[in-house]
């Protein structure tokens, strides 16, 4: 199978532009399924690129896969790409808006309903607080109709904010948040080559047919055009997903539970074992996956794996 190239382009989802990576093989006549990823926070499309492409591989090319960024979240888009639309088109582009929980939601529900054709079946693919943001969508019923699977792949869809991450990080993500921007403000500073050989040096067990695409991406997060409102955003996003993503929606959860797997981690500081023995005794019957030695960031150390771990389940609701 020839190596696949992923499209990266910038669109307008409804009057927000955002980043899109597609995946895609065309085939008239043919109804084929699209593997929807929806990130976790940093809400970059670009981090699930290699994942994109293993999990490609692993389907032997038998399903498109799009991955769409968070809205207001990857540099660059909300002012450095604004010669996608007009101005009176895009309103976003001019504002560093903040996008709560809830706007993020309906990011997705618009991107979802706007790339991928009405009749085509969709596998959501979310991660983290995007599993949250998933059971969410469904509650629009075009999109809960389109879903026939969903994994959940080192999620946390409740109680984030008690969560052993959460008692750790709440404080900077609400309190302490103007205080992170100001931080981030005087290490654009720093000279780039400083700041490109610190973040090799953090992220010398990313995987390796990864790792320099990674640095660049986080480059751009860090001092790239319109990184401010994106940096902004995440912090944004995070400090408002600890104040709303609370219960478990055991209504979604049950309603979705013949559609869904999840795939968890014993030492994920996100969503603990309690927390995951909690799901399944509320929703009987889950299909849980408890996996050893994969990080609650798989998708920069073990992303293949994953990729691999999901194509197996997925097989008896693909046509190929």
């Amino acid at each position: 199978m020839d190596q696949p190239r992923i499209v990266n382009e910038v669109l307008l989802i409804g009057k927000t532009p955002s980043r899109v990576l597609l995946l895609k093989e065309k085939k008239v006549g043919e109804n084929r399924h699209v593997c929807y990823i929806i990130p976790g926070n940093p809400g970059c499309a670009s981090f699930y690129s290699s994942f994109m492409l293993n999990l490609w591989r692993a389907s032997k090319g038998n399903m498109d896969v799009i991955a769409v960024s968070h809205a207001g979240q990857d540099p660059g888009v909300l002012k450095g790409d604004v010669e996608l639309a007009s101005r009176s088109d895009c309103p976003d582009a001019d504002t560093e808006k903040y996008y709560t929980v809830a706007d993020q939601v309906q990011h997705h529900v618009t991107a979802l309903r706007q790339l991928i054709d009405a009749n085509q079946p969709v596998i959501i693919m979310c991660h983290s607080m995007g599993s949250y943001l998933t059971l969410k969508m469904c509650y629009d019923r075009d999109v809960e109709r389109r879903v026939v699977r969903v994994f959940h792949l080192f999620p946390c869809p409740a109680w984030m904010g008690c969560s052993p991450n959460g008692y750790r990080l709440a404080p900077i993500l609400t309190k302490y948040r103007s205080w992170m921007s100001t931080a981030h403000w005087l290490v654009t500073y720093i000279p780039h080559s400083i700041i490109r050989a610190a973040i090799r040096m953090h992220m010398s067990d990313v995987a390796n047919d990864f790792k320099e695409e990674c640095v660049e991406i986080v480059m751009r997060c860090v001092v790239g055009e319109g990184h401010a409102a994106s940096v902004a955003n995440m912090f944004a996003l995070g400090g408002d997903e600890v104040h709303v993503i609370k219960d478990f929606d055991f209504d979604m959860l049950s309603k979705l539970n013949s559609r869904s797997s999840f795939i968890c981690s014993p030492t994920d500081g996100w969503f603990p074992l309690q927390r995951v023995e909690e799901l399944r005794t509320e929703v009987p019957g889950s299909d849980i996956h408890i996996v050893e030695n994969i990080p609650h960031a798989f998708v920069l150390h073990k992303s293949a794996e994953v990729a691999v771990l999901v194509w197996d389940m997925l097989r008896d609701v693909m046509v190929t």
